[in-house]
């Protein structure tokens, strides 16, 4: 059983977009995924199984994340950045019975300064409530594929402050191609590229070769993409730790 929740306290970071694009496909086929909403009645996205409204839960979410822990779940729990504020109240009213519950935080972060700075706040909160910095990791998101690329500069700060505190900065980085590149001005993503298939090549239609092309292009990024979320994932498991009975 895997209890992995994606929190940061700041908003479009792509807690939801590795949620569905990295994260689920990983954790296996019979994993219950559950976001925390600040809203109630909130419709869920397709790749959830239950949204719960973190305003009017907050007396029970406890109770049903230990019932699912009991029945041997694997959870993904994606945080929506504006119920942090209630959730964190939730992990402090549980004096820390819901940290031993979770196997992995996952703190996704683009590079940008603030993106940087509320990763480290999300991270120190997490500690506040009982966290062990084992269990937390910030994930490097929409970076650029070289290793020295400046944008990597920014994540400096939260580094430093993972070696002084004992959580985890991933070495490898989502890249900016694998969930945020375009295509023929179409967004792609791994969901929407990963069924392309392969078109008959000697059609002579400019239009058939065309979607050839297409076809190709887009099917060499889903293994480069494939292959860079796997990447990312294998680190991410190397920090599952089993929870303390």
């Amino acid at each position: 059983m895997t209890i992995i929740v994606v929190t940061n306290n700041t908003g479009n970071c792509g807690k939801s977009t590795l949620a569905k694009h990295l994260i689920k496909p990983r954790m296996g086929k019979d994993v219950t995924c559950i976001a925390l909403s600040h809203y109630r009645n909130e419709k869920p996205q397709a790749y959830l199984d239950l949204t719960l409204c973190a305003r009017w839960e907050e007396s029970d979410f406890a109770d049903r994340l230990a019932l699912y822990s009991a029945e041997g779940r694997d959870l993904l729990i994606d945080v929506g950045s504006t119920s942090m504020e209630l959730v964190d109240n939730m992990w402090f009213k549980s004096k820390g019975l819901l940290h031993r519950l979770v196997d992995l935080f996952v703190v996704p972060c683009m590079p940008d300064p603030k993106q940087v700075a509320d990763s480290i706040k999300t991270v120190s909160t997490l500690l506040r409530h009982g966290a062990d910095p084992s269990q937390i990791a910030v994930l490097r998101n929409n970076c650029d594929a070289d290793d020295h690329s400046d944008q990597l500069k920014w994540y400096q700060p939260a580094e430093e402050d993972a070696n002084a505190l004992g959580y985890k900065v991933l070495k490898t980085a989502v890249r900016s191609s694998s969930l945020f590149g375009t295509a023929w001005n179409m967004k792609e993503t791994m969901g929407e590229i990963a069924g392309w298939s392969s078109i008959d090549p000697s059609s002579s239609s400019p239009a058939e070769l065309d979607e050839v092309t297409r076809s190709i292009v887009l099917g060499m990024r889903a293994t480069s993409v494939e292959r860079n979320l796997n990447e990312v994932y294998a680190e991410l498991a190397e920090l599952f730790t089993p929870v303390a009975a």
